[in-house]
């Protein structure tokens, strides 16, 4: 593709959280995948980029990290997969024409066409005459969420940087196990965490992402079944009813009296009224 749209206010809304050096690493991302129709492959991505210094190398990672979705050896991003696919036809019916020569020639020599000059004859000063068209939108709107907050950031994105800085290179952001994580609630930290629970047992490589995923969502099923009692209310405590007191006021005498049996079962008033002890 020698052009695709760019709507600058929606770029604009989507990567305000970018540094500067982000920002150029995104561009030359998706200018490149553009214009070769295809994700970028993961081998080449930093010399895709043009990547001179670690920190480039690293603003890449976490640009493909928010952005794009890992598919075996190459970074696809959806949006640019649906442009691709909108362009083809009319891709394909250029090539055809390129093919025959070209647009078809006018058939009525006659009729002539004055090339425009930017304004009508019949207005020298350029008025306008009618209302013009409004300028193409963009198809994808900004919702209200991306303007309070970064935008940008899902939590696939936070939680694929939070494993990689702990030491995963290795990210599926369309793993199932990935993403049933995510609708458990587990948080980027309980993944970064586990990454580093995971390579204390010497877990590394291409299994290190899997066991990793694993941990978190144990240890976070492990926190949510916690049961956390209440704190007591502020204020005036609510009055019992004399029947709760009541009842209360007998449980207290039954748990007494349980207290202070002796050896031999029977409770210490009933040895006072026999005049006998414990044992004699």
């Amino acid at each position: 593709m020698n052009y695709y749209p760019r709507y600058p206010a929606h770029y604009l809304a989507k990567t305000l959280h970018l540094t500067m050096l982000q920002d150029g690493a995104y561009t030359r991302l998706i200018d490149w995948y553009y214009t070769n129709e295809r994700p970028v492959p993961h081998a080449q991505r930093y010399a895709i980029a043009r990547c001179q210094s670690s920190a480039e190398r690293k603003a890449v990672d976490e640009v493909l990290a928010d952005f794009f979705e890992q598919r075996d050896d190459s970074w696809a991003n959806s949006r640019i997969e649906d442009e691709i696919a909108k362009a083809a036809p009319k891709i394909a019916a250029a090539k055809a024409n390129g093919a025959k020569g070209g647009r078809p020639r006018n058939q009525n020599p006659s009729v002539t066409h004055e090339e425009p000059n930017g304004f009508n004859s019949n207005n020298p000063l350029g008025f306008s005459e009618k209302p013009r068209a409004k300028a193409p939108q963009s198809p994808y709107p900004i919702t209200k969420s991306e303007i309070e907050k970064p935008a940008g950031v899902t939590w696939e994105g936070e939680a694929g940087r939070a494993m990689r800085d702990a030491g995963c290179h290795t990210i599926n952001q369309s793993n199932v196990d990935f993403l049933a994580a995510r609708d458990e609630g587990v948080t980027a930290k309980e993944l970064s965490d586990a990454v580093g629970d995971a390579r204390s047992r010497g877990i590394n490589g291409a299994g290190l992402f899997a066991y990793a995923i694993g941990i978190a969502r144990t240890n976070h099923a492990k926190t949510a079944t916690t049961v956390i009692a209440p704190l007591p209310r502020a204020g005036p405590q609510p009055v019992q009813g004399k029947t709760m007191t009541a009842i209360m006021a007998l449980e207290g005498m039954k748990n007494g009296l349980d207290q202070t049996r002796t050896a031999d079962g029977l409770p210490e008033t009933a040895h006072a009224r026999l005049g006998t002890t414990a044992g004699g």
